[in-house]
């Protein structure tokens, strides 16, 4: 049948083609190699070879597919079931698999990757996009908000998840209100208060969502990595409970650029202050020791006295000292209340007399 159907001219190949049941042919090209396959369906309408292809043994739509010009493969799984053609894809070489993506719509792509069996494919998939391709199909793949979206975000590299947040933020503001307006069930749903800032932020709030969706230590991989601003704007839009989480998962170095990017003359920012108010004494005087004597100042000036002093107990008096000396001595001694006398005492006689004075009293 392969052989009769090749030897004809195109186009009453094609019209002969389109007369076949779609089973029935794909039995008969079940034997043939795929290039020829490849060769033979190259002219048929997308939406007509689906079914071919659908019908075809696994192994075999998949080799078809690869051997078949890039731009018609994309189009014929574009029409196909998500679910289908995710099997389909996932199981072709990457280098096809990287030629494939692209051709295609960034919604189809996320339809297509959310129904991965591998979440680790999913991410190494996205991967290998742009950043600008790769943020527009992860927007477009939160609009489903399930656990396996969540688990490919986890899996992708936190240089390649940083650099696609910062690059590619724009990406995600048309994605942003739709999704929290469906009422996407991502973990940092805070909708009444994310959908009434103003739009200049809207990337932010669905990448903060996204963050807060993700387990905390890939999450905090990333965050690490991000620029001090983007940073900043991101940890604004999490639920505090989730920025604490992550924020104590980060590296000190991180924290600083954090503190920097959500503080100003004026003091801490409002953001910042619950989320801090949320980690352990332990964790912030780890994550506070390189951040730089004013700035130290300023975070414990805007902690609960309480949580200030467990903090500050913790801190080497050589770098904690100047901070507190820093402090206007109302706040410094207020923060001296909650220590016990111990350790009162190992941070007055760090701090100059005449400061020391004025505190105690």
């Amino acid at each position: 049948v392969t052989k009769f159907l090749m030897a004809m001219a195109p186009a009453p190949q094609t019209s002969v083609l389109l007369l076949f049941d779609a089973k029935k042919l794909a039995t008969s090209l079940q034997i043939v190699e795929p290039k020829v396959v490849a060769k033979l369906l190259a002219r048929l309408d997308p939406k007509k070879a689906a079914p071919i292809f659908t019908a075809l043994e696994q192994a075999h739509a998949v080799r078809t597919l690869e051997l078949s010009e890039s731009k018609h493969s994309a189009a014929i799984l574009k029409v196909m079931d998500p679910s289908f053609a995710a099997v389909i894809i996932e199981a072709m070489e990457p280098v096809f698999r990287n030629v494939v993506f692209p051709a295609m719509d960034a919604k189809v792509v996320a339809a297509i990757l959310n129904r991965f069996q591998s979440e680790a494919g999913a991410a190494m998939a996205l991967e290998g996009f742009d950043h600008s391709f790769a943020a527009r199909a992860i927007a477009a793949m939160s609009a489903e908000s399930n656990l396996k979206f969540t688990n490919i975000l986890n899996c992708l590299h936190p240089d390649k998840l940083a650099y696609i947040f910062e690059k590619g933020s724009s990406c995600f503001k048309p994605a942003c209100a739709s999704a929290f307006k469906k009422g996407a069930e991502l973990s940092c749903a805070r909708q009444s208060k994310l959908l009434s800032v103003t739009e200049l932020l809207a990337e932010f709030q669905a990448i903060g969502a996204l963050v807060a969706s993700m387990d905390p230590r890939p999450a905090a991989a990333a965050m690490n990595l991000m620029a001090k601003d983007h940073m900043g704007k991101v940890m604004k839009f999490m639920p505090p409970l989730n920025a604490a989480i992550v924020l104590s998962l980060m590296d000190p170095g991180a924290v600083q650029k954090l503190a920097e990017a959500l503080s100003s003359d004026n003091g801490i920012d409002d953001h910042l202050v619950p989320i801090l108010a949320m980690c352990e004494p332990t964790v912030l005087a780890k994550k506070l020791q390189k951040v730089s004597t004013p700035m130290l100042a300023t975070c414990l000036a805007g902690l609960p006295p309480f949580l200030a002093g467990g903090t500050l107990q913790r801190l080497d008096p050589a770098l904690s000292a100047p901070a507190l000396e820093a402090l206007p001595p109302r706040v410094a001694g207020g923060i001296l209340n909650h220590l016990p006398p111990k350790a009162v005492v190992q941070q007055l006689a760090a701090v100059s007399p005449g400061f020391a004075v004025t505190c105690m009293a």
